[in-house]
């Protein structure tokens, strides 16, 4: 699920916070969880535009 830069934009402002050794960027990694969470599939089956 890919989220439109207004969501975006609108809750960047809750994901200013360190995210330790994660090299990518929060929205990023939110819209891959919103993918997992929406399809019920691991990690590892993720869509190209959000995993390895």
């Amino acid at each position: 699920m890919q989220l439109t830069n207004v969501q975006g934009l609108q809750i960047a402002p809750l994901m200013s916070f360190p995210h330790g050794n994660c090299k990518l960027p929060a929205r990023e990694v939110l819209e891959g969880w919103l993918f997992v969470t929406k399809e019920g599939c691991s990690w590892r089956a993720l869509a190209e535009p959000y995993g390895p």
